[in-house]
């Protein structure tokens, strides 16, 4: 038998194939024929298997809950709602596209800061006035963590909200993410994730303290057919998985553990105060440092 390494599968946990979440999708398919409804979010009742899934993610994340399309649309749709003409937004110039695309819409602001750079943060702010900052909690393009300690101490110090997305570490650092796991989760106004990663969906969701403000005025939840049934039969049955996933979280960590070890041997490999399953591996020029590679270390997983 042949083995292969495929280094871009943004299966964390390596939950995709598990027998149980396929197992309760078959057996609602099966007890649900003819009751599954296609229509937008914004027709959803409070009865809706979809906004009960909402309501059970929110109380055991300490926040309200909002279920997206995807991890794109729920970046995109919250721009919309949190942001007007006029706004200030301080974004790291590795934020996610789709913060940049949502802001691009509602003719802001927009003041990028060089990656991880606090001193320009702070001086971009002191200069323009309070406004949205917005980081990711684990950076795609390089696999930095932010330093969420010093981001939050700029973010209370210059009266600033604050967005976080976890795509990342949702469901990876901890259950609940990155934030979570520092203990910042109540200095984050807005966390937002991909479902695509830990969960092996694609979806998307925000925490905040009003979800009903972010939904009625998010453009990507009112013109756009919400997910599906068998879509959320999935989230609420990996949602368990991962809530008891400790020794795959471990095992990830492991992983990514060795293989930075290894590879730091014969490549620059970007280095990280925590472990973490993202790799980035660089080349350095005679001018300045460029990205050369990126590495997922979840497919290098075996359970």
């Amino acid at each position: 038998m042949q083995h292969s390494i495929f280094l871009c599968d943004n299966d964390y946990l390596n939950l995709i194939n598990h027998k149980d979440v396929i197992q309760r999708q078959v057996d609602d398919l099966e007890s649900s024929v003819g009751r599954g409804v296609a229509k937008s979010s914004f027709f959803l009742s409070d009865g809706d298997p979809h906004s009960c899934l909402e309501k059970d993610m929110g109380d055991w994340f300490g926040k309200e809950c909002y279920l997206a399309q995807s991890g794109y649309a729920a970046n995109v749709g919250l721009m919309h709602a949190i942001c007007r003409p006029g706004v200030n937004a301080y974004v790291d110039q590795f934020l996610h596209m789709s913060f940049y695309d949502g802001l691009a819409a509602r003719h802001v602001n927009v003041h990028s800061n060089k990656h991880k750079n606090f001193a320009q943060l702070e001086a971009n702010i002191r200069m323009h006035g309070p406004g949205v900052t917005m980081v990711e909690s684990v950076y795609s393009i390089s696999g930095a963590l932010a330093p969420l300690e010093q981001i939050v101490r700029i973010k209370k110090q210059y009266s600033c909200v604050l967005v976080v997305d976890e795509s990342h570490s949702f469901g990876v650092s901890g259950s609940k993410g990155y934030a979570h796991m520092m203990g910042l989760q109540d200095r984050v106004v807005f966390a937002t994730a991909s479902l695509a990663k830990a969960y092996a969906i694609r979806a998307g969701i925000i925490f905040t303290s009003n979800a009903l403000h972010v939904k009625e005025n998010s453009f990507t939840y009112i013109f756009s057919s919400g997910l599906m049934r068998n879509d959320i039969v999935w989230i609420c049955a990996i949602w368990e998985v991962v809530k008891a996933a400790n020794d795959r979280r471990r095992k990830l960590l492991d992983a990514s553990h060795l293989l930075r070890t290894e590879v730091s041997k014969v490549a620059d490999v970007i280095k990280s105060k925590l472990l973490f399953l993202l790799l980035s591996l660089a080349f350095v020029p005679k001018t300045k440092r460029r990205w050369l590679a990126f590495i997922d270390i979840s497919p290098l997983m075996v359970f």
